[in-house]
């Protein structure tokens, strides 16, 4: 038997070349149609939950007023001053804010102990709503007075301010008065 010429194998490889490029495009053209195993004909839809707490959370970011040098008799608050108790919600739901101090920072005749009319408070602004009338300072958790009503989460517009107003008994003695006030955040 002879052997085949370069010839008739060369043009063997150009018809072996081009059937095998004819049956690659058919075989992509035929998987971009149903009938391809693991071809998707239709669409579907997964569903993710997740459950975000409710979450109370403060951040008291001006937490001292400087009431000043007052005299006996003398009422000074923080309008007048300028400084207030900035109370920012960080939580992750609506809260209201309220206030109690078991102490009195006062010694003298009617104020020694709270609630007494010389030491109040009130809700200055808010980005919720606001008992703006200046009220005696309640003694305890039982007692506290609500300032600012449902105060929002949402960055930019979830604070409470809070002002103080303080009447020095006539008959204090004279020296630094300090209180502490709790501030209470309660689900809305």
């Amino acid at each position: 038997m002879a052997e085949p010429s370069n010839k008739i194998l060369a043009s063997l490889l150009v018809v072996l070349i081009v059937i095998s490029g004819i049956s690659l495009f058919v075989v992509i053209t035929k998987m971009t149609g149903p009938g391809v195993t693991g071809y998707a004909s239709s669409t579907g839809v997964g569903v993710t939950n997740v459950t975000v707490s409710e979450v109370t959370y403060i951040n008291v970011t001006d937490n001292f007023i400087d009431l000043g040098i007052l005299e006996p008799g003398s009422t000074n608050n923080s309008e007048n001053v300028n400084d207030f108790f900035t109370v920012q919600n960080d939580g992750s739901i609506n809260i209201n804010i309220s206030v109690y101090d078991a102490t009195s920072p006062f010694s003298g005749t009617g104020c020694s102990a709270t609630p007494n009319s010389c030491y109040q408070v009130h809700g200055n602004s808010s980005d919720g709503s606001i008992d703006a009338t200046y009220t005696n300072v309640p003694s305890g958790a039982g007692t506290q007075h609500l300032l600012c009503d449902n105060v929002p989460f949402a960055d930019g517009g979830d604070e409470c301010i809070i002002g103080v107003q303080m009447t020095i008994p006539v008959d204090e003695p004279s020296g630094t008065k300090t209180s502490t006030m709790t501030i209470v955040a309660e689900i809305a």
